[in-house]
């Protein structure tokens, strides 16, 4: 229930507090007095943006807070937010367009503040009737006179899920060309590298032994050559013998040529060593055609490669490594593509089977709700009312399912059903709205489910009088027995049904202009009653006034 409502720097009002009370609060006021405001500033706990133009001329910001009492939510759970002394929600909007939102002063998210808003408080404004003239909205009331809302949420999601398959499937179906194309590049480009079969370090490893093999005749002469210089006769190591010889013929007489003598046996060594070795080279540099044009051809290939996958071997191996996994890849997709086309064929049925089922409850739903609505409508004013939904079924599957439906009316006995656009005026529109506001109402109580706790209607009641908004009043009424009730109303005789009476006052300077809200008791709601009579207090008005209010039980000494 809502117990208060705090509104500052909001529009043209400065600071101003209102308390509510159970059952059913009206709001009367001179047209202008700002009753809707008291509306838009509730309606900050409802919508996401907050439009900067409501805020009080040279203000910084504005804020509204709302005091709750007997409310849950589990978004309140998980936050750990207690509601043992009230729950509070309060919004801060700022002239750049920066909201603040809390809950009993912990700062939460503008979508947390207004899912726990959404289910506390629901408005109906003054011109929510129209949407009766659309028929794509008679859908969603027939839904929830049958309590499918919550079974056509999953199926939206069903729908949604289907439609998702069903585009990742074109898209890949698009692509099946251009796959199959890149499939045969990639596998052409795969076997080109593995048939190479490229080795790190090869290509270095083949240029020099192609150097060698191109020049092999001159290296043998220059190895022979060396070999000659080193090992022929008078050779270096003959004369490094002779030499070593001398020296030892010395370090007999002169030990201390020992170090000259252990240099010239390193060096006798060493070039041993390089003999040898030039023997084996020599022997190796002979003209081989055969294996140069193995190595000319191996060379071309590695280049090959090279011009066409990298600037190395190192690079020419990663990109097969590359290639081999979108190829993978690819084939991967492929079967994806079987596995989502099973998927889809699995929930397109689950799908149909459903939206038929829902079908069939809505076929169910429709003679209880054609009979529920013309009782409540012959409550409402209208003698001999005819009311009807018309089904069309098997129409393609939308996210409503496979109905299209449409309220038909007759307001008078002998006129035929017709759409409501054609034949309703304004005042019936109300009154229909108004009776299945209370039918639903009705059902939510049946289902032990009423949400939102507080409903608000701004001027729902307009377009009609008399006889008939007494009979409106009655249905407020009703529906404020279930649930606590605002409304905002011209007439007096809704008014006179009030449990809580609220007189909304707007008053002016030459500086600035202000609102205020005043509780009634019995003797002002006499007087504010019988100027919404006559438009002046009256002795004819104020009797018509005691009238209206004795009717709901009210007496005078």
């Amino acid at each position: 229930m809502l117990a208060e409502l705090r509104i500052k720097d909001f529009a043209i009002i400065q600071d101003l507090r209102v308390n509510f009370a159970e059952g059913l609060n009206l709001l009367t006021g001179e047209t202008g007095a700002g009753k809707s405001i008291i509306v838009d500033a509730l309606s900050m706990f409802l919508i996401p943006r907050a439009p900067i133009d409501l805020i009080r001329a040279g203000a910084k910001e504005a804020q509204i807070e709302a005091l709750f009492y007997d409310v849950s939510h589990p978004l309140l759970e998980e936050l750990s937010i207690q509601t043992d002394e009230g729950l509070i929600l309060r919004r801060v909007i700022s002239p750049q367009g920066k909201t603040k939102a809390y809950v009993n002063d912990s700062p939460v998210s503008i979508q947390t503040l207004t899912n726990i808003g959404s289910s506390l408080i629901a408005i109906h404004g003054q011109h929510e009737h129209q949407a009766l003239l659309r028929p794509e909205s008679h859908l969603h009331i027939l839904d929830a006179y049958a309590s499918l809302v919550d079974r056509l949420r999953d199926f939206s999601r069903l729908y949604d899920r289907v439609n998702s398959l069903q585009g990742q499937l074109n898209t890949l179906r698009q692509s099946v060309r251009e796959r199959a194309q890149r499939e045969d590049l990639l596998n052409y480009q795969i076997r080109e590298i593995n048939e190479a079969d490229p080795k790190v370090g090869e290509l270095e490893a083949l240029t020099e032994e192609y150097k060698r093999l191109v020049n092999a005749l001159r290296l043998r002469e220059l190895a022979e050559e060396a070999y000659l210089i080193l090992n022929g006769e008078d050779s270096a190591l003959f004369r490094l013998k002779r030499a070593i010889t001398a020296v030892s013929s010395i370090r007999d007489y002169d030990p201390s040529i020992q170090e000259v003598l252990d240099l010239l046996g390193s060096s006798h060594a060493i070039a041993s060593d390089a003999v040898a070795i030039l023997r084996d080279k020599r022997d190796l540099y002979e003209a081989n055609p055969h294996r140069l044009g193995q190595v000319s051809e191996r060379i071309d290939t590695l280049k090959g490669l090279l011009k066409k996958y990298g600037t190395t071997i190192e690079e020419v191996i990663t990109y097969r490594d590359m290639a081999t996994r979108e190829l993978s890849e690819l084939k991967v997709s492929v079967e994806n593509e079987e596995n989502l086309e099973a998927e889809l064929k699995t929930l397109q049925g689950l799908m149909m089977a459903e939206a038929s089922a829902i079908s069939k409850i809505r076929q169910e739903a429709l003679g209880s709700l054609e009979a529920e609505i013309i009782e409540e409508l012959k409550g409402l004013g209208f003698k001999d009312p005819n009311f009807k939904v018309s089904i069309h079924t098997g129409l393609e599957v939308s996210a409503t399912g496979i109905d299209e439906v449409e309220f038909l009316f007759s307001a008078n006995p002998g006129e035929p059903l017709r759409p409501l656009s054609k034949v309703a005026s304004g005042g019936e529109l109300s009154r229909l709205m108004l009776a299945l506001k209370v039918l639903l109402l009705k059902r939510q109580k049946q289902t032990e489910r009423i949400d939102p706790s507080t409903l608000v209607f701004d001027e729902v009641d307009a377009g009609i009088g008399g006889a008939t908004a007494f009979q409106v009043g009655k249905r407020l009424k009703a529906v404020a027995s279930t649930c606590q009730t605002l409304c905002i109303t011209h007439l007096p005789q809704i008014a006179a049904l009030a449990d809580h009476h609220l007189l909304i006052e707007k008053s002016s300077d030459q500086l600035s202009t202000s609102i205020n809200v005043r509780e009634l008791n019995l003797e002002d709601r006499r007087g504010e009653i019988a100027r919404m009579l006559s438009g002046a207090v009256t002795e004819a008005s104020l009797r018509h006034a005691e009238e209206l209010l004795s009717a709901k039980g009210e007496t005078w000494p």
